[in-house]
């Protein structure tokens, strides 16, 4: 994606490495097992503010037929954690 200010893209590390990409920042890539579509109303919500609560910052890449979440190396185990609670509950 290209945007004014820059361009993003979604590459693993050594891809990175390789073609000379700032790779400084590291995420963990969580793939939500819970089937979705585009047209679907609220279910980013219902992570994203579980997420928040817990302090965990979150980039949501809605796919089909699952979303994609990102959050910081450092933070994947306790995402994980908040996201099995989520389910638990549900």
């Amino acid at each position: 994606m290209s945007e004014e200010e820059g361009s993003s893209a979604i590459v693993e590390a050594p891809f990175a490495q390789k073609y000379g990409l700032d790779s400084r920042e590291r995420f963990a890539w969580i793939t939500l097992k819970v089937p979705s579509s585009l047209f679907s109303v609220g279910l980013t919500a219902v992570f994203s503010n579980a997420l928040a609560e817990a302090q965990i910052p979150c980039n949501v890449v809605a796919g089909f037929p699952h979303d994609h979440l990102f959050v910081p190396v450092k933070e994947s185990s306790r995402a994980l954690e908040v996201l099995h609670q989520l389910q638990a509950e549900g």
